[in-house]
């Protein structure tokens, strides 16, 4: 059996270290420039996906100040541009496990 190893092209982990950077600091303009005007953003908590830059800042900004402790546990690369994250955060609720998974649709070349 052959396991091959895969990694991210530069820029899909440019990305994900802007991504860690957010996530730290909660500023919304570190963000900012990670998302596309067209971007959807889908969540298995909201019903329908929500579309549009303004939108997906209002959440995922919401999302780093509510909840705490943001972990990351593994990356999983799938390819040259795609990638997961788990982590684990902590709410008012207690802790909970996630996973957050990117796939460009639009590759740089």
């Amino acid at each position: 059996m052959i396991v091959e190893k895969l990694a991210l092209a530069p820029l899909p982990q440019q990305t994900l270290e802007v991504w860690h950077r957010f996530v730290a600091s909660g500023d919304p303009e570190i963000l900012r420039s990670l998302l596309s005007e067209r971007i959807v953003f889908r969540s298995p908590i909201v019903q329908s996906p929500i579309p549009g830059r303004a939108a997906a800042l209002l959440v995922l900004t919401t999302v780093v100040q509510i909840f705490e402790n943001f972990t990351y546990h593994r990356s999983f690369v799938a390819g040259t541009h795609d990638a997961g994250l788990e982590f684990t955060l902590t709410s008012a609720n207690g802790s909970s496990r996630a996973s957050i998974s990117s796939s460009s649709t639009s590759r740089a070349k």
